[in-house]
């Protein structure tokens, strides 16, 4: 059965180490939808992060944003789905995880609001390159309990960010007790949704009401939030640069991002010359 959809995750896979679509990319993706491809987005960020990719990609229809609480037709700038946090969970597990040292973030859709004091001590502990994302999304507020509780808008997704993979370890020994999925996606992260939530489920979703089953699609990813989409695809690819169990999941292994995986595959699904596994 041919590939009618391909669902890329964006950081790591779509976008190289700066973060950025190369041109390469963007010419691949415009020639996939041109020639009858649908390509998804499927991330773990919320649509507020997504700014520049969909500028730079505005053919793409579908994003499915923070792990796949929710699903938008950006076309039509609307909701399709979505499985947001029980407000009480979402405050419980901000309090808890704020106990440790890290940067907690907690996503609403249209704003990503974090405790004070890592505007400056974020280029101390992170990459310059995560660090400026952060400067330009997070915004720090002392209200951000309020956020946690659903106060301004229902809470997508909590991520975490420690300053060492131990300190990591330790927050999520806090709150294993209260019911949530996690997943890692760097050695010092974590991200939380509403149990069940997940890029898979999202994509399997959305592909039921698009008429597709899960021979047609294609996935791409590097990271554990990953795992869930490509255990749905009929087509799981990897990375060059992904984590070895996302590599032990899939059928191709592409060029890494740095060398435009995502755009080699296209390139071939178009022709028709892409292995399938």
């Amino acid at each position: 059965m041919a590939i009618r959809l391909v669902a890329v995750d964006m950081d790591g896979t779509l976008l190289n180490e700066e973060k950025k679509v190369t041109s390469r990319t963007q010419r691949a993706v415009h020639d996939a939808i041109a020639h009858g491809l649908d390509v998804v987005f499927c991330t773990g960020r919320t649509l507020c992060e997504c700014d520049e990719i969909i500028a730079a990609l505005p053919e793409v229809r579908y994003l499915i944003s923070s792990n796949g609480a929710r699903v938008w037709d950006l076309h039509e700038n609307r909701i399709l789905t979505e499985h947001c946090f029980a407000p009480e969970r979402s405050l419980c597990l901000t309090e808890r995880l704020l106990a440790f040292d890290g940067l907690i973030a907690v996503f609403t859709g249209t704003r990503i609001t974090t405790c004070k004091g890592w505007e400056q001590r974020a280029f101390d502990v992170f990459t310059p390159v995560i660090a400026r994302h952060t400067v330009k999304y997070y915004h720090p507020d002392e209200a951000q309990l309020d956020y946690a509780a659903g106060k301004h808008g229902a809470v997508e997704k909590i991520f975490c960010m420690f300053v060492s993979e131990a300190e990591r370890d330790r927050a999520w020994d806090a709150v294993r007790d209260i019911p949530c999925d996690i997943v890692v996606s760097a050695a010092d992260n974590l991200e939380l949704t509403e149990p069940g939530v997940n890029k898979g489920a999202s994509l399997a979703g959305l592909m039921e009401r698009l008429g597709l089953v899960p021979e047609e699609v294609m996935a791409i990813g590097d990271s554990g939030n990953d795992v869930s989409m490509l255990s749905y695809a009929g087509l799981p690819a990897a990375m060059g640069n992904a984590d070895p169990q996302l590599k032990a999941l899939a059928k191709l292994v592409l060029p890494t991002n740095e060398e435009d995986g995502v755009a080699w595959a296209l390139d071939r699904l178009t022709a028709g010359t892409l292995p399938q596994g």
